[in-house]
């Protein structure tokens, strides 16, 4: 049984494949298409890359849903269903298997969402017979084992790919909290010295990267009105760059958003500032660790506002960040399956 870690973010769904070790991403988009759309980019011949069919219904999943019309993107929860969830979760293991597999699926969520761990359970748990660039596949998905994120993110830096405790752990005897920022949410949890996670303090707030990304967005075009007036979505991989650098590259021309940039990051900040206040106060603990990709965004910023707090990112190198929830999750699967061992 092939193991297979999902996080369907707000802004992006990663995937990890543990026993390959393959890991990738994609665009949070998904488009509902019709037989008519189908048999006129498909044909007779194989769906290029972001087309898939589920069962007989197709769509356009990731990067090819842009040249579609997407209906409103259904947040949190609503997301759980057999018309949203299974096709993101089908282009996935499209992409990390390129095969038909059985499946036991780790699917993150955010904690807010545990309530609703049954519908996610219930959307992709099945077989599935998927239509795609590599021919038609069938995915047999046998469990699906949901994983609260900010958890991911604790177990990615403390555990070792065998879901063994890293013998250099440097908070095992130190009080820390969690912050997952995310793209709608924020996630925290404290953990107390020896690794045990209170687990009423898991608690997610409505605030995330999404929004700081849309207010530097608007300030940028406001700001360069004539530049961007024939410019359709940009690309958030390059607004968040460009909020890191403080520069946008349009073309051959640079533009300076460093205030724009600094004005987003101060707005993320404070709404952090709040989690961590609201998770006791940062003098209660010794480290303060940092997941998502909202981490890469404010470190600095968060490291100059709490000058002797000790903030530690959960994947040291900034690219990666944002598949540390996969990587955790599939460090807690390894843990689980020690666990079933010696039950």
């Amino acid at each position: 049984m092939a193991r297979f870690v999902f996080d369907f973010g707000n802004a992006r769904g990663k995937w990890f494949s543990p026993k390959d070790g393959e890991w990738g991403d994609f665009m949070h988009a998904i488009a509902p298409l019709s037989d008519t759309d189908w048999a006129t980019v498909v044909g007779r011949g194989k769906p290029p890359k972001g087309l898939i069919k589920v069962n007989g219904l197709a769509y356009a999943v990731g990067e090819a849903a842009r040249r579609h019309i997407i209906r409103e993107r259904p947040k949190g929860a609503a997301r759980y269903n057999e018309l949203y969830y299974l096709p993101a979760a089908c282009f996935a293991f499209v992409e990390g298997f390129r095969e038909s597999a059985p499946v036991t699926l780790y699917a993150s969520h955010a904690p807010q969402d545990q309530r609703y761990a049954g519908d996610l359970i219930h959307s992709v748990k099945g077989t599935w017979t998927v239509e795609c660039q590599f021919g038609t596949l069938t995915f047999d998905v046998k469990r699906v084992i949901t994983l609260d994120e900010p958890i991911c993110g604790y177990a990615h830096y403390t555990f070792t790919a065998n879901g063994e405790e890293r013998p250099d752990n440097p908070v095992a005897d130190k009080t820390v909290l969690l912050i997952d920022i995310g793209g709608y949410t924020t996630d925290r949890v404290s953990i107390d010295p020896g690794g045990e996670i209170d687990l009423l303090s898991i608690e997610s707030r409505r605030a995330g990267t999404i929004e700081a990304i849309q207010q530097f967005e608007n300030e940028l075009r406001h700001k360069n009105r004539r530049l961007f007036k024939d410019a359709g979505d940009l690309d958030i991989r390059r607004v968040e760059q460009a909020i890191i650098s403080g520069v946008y590259q349009f073309g051959n021309q640079s533009i300076d958003c460093s205030k724009e940039a600094a004005a987003a990051i101060n707005t993320l900040v404070s709404e952090i500032v709040l989690v961590i206040n609201n998770s006791g106060g940062a003098a209660n603990y010794d480290v303060i660790l940092l997941d998502g990709g909202g981490a890469v965004l404010i470190y600095d910023a968060l490291c100059a506002a709490f000058s002797n707090i000790d903030f530690v990112m959960v994947e040291p190198d900034p690219a990666m960040m944002k598949f540390a929830n996969v990587f955790g999750g599939a460090k807690l699967a390894a843990l689980m399956g020690k666990v079933r061992q010696h039950a």
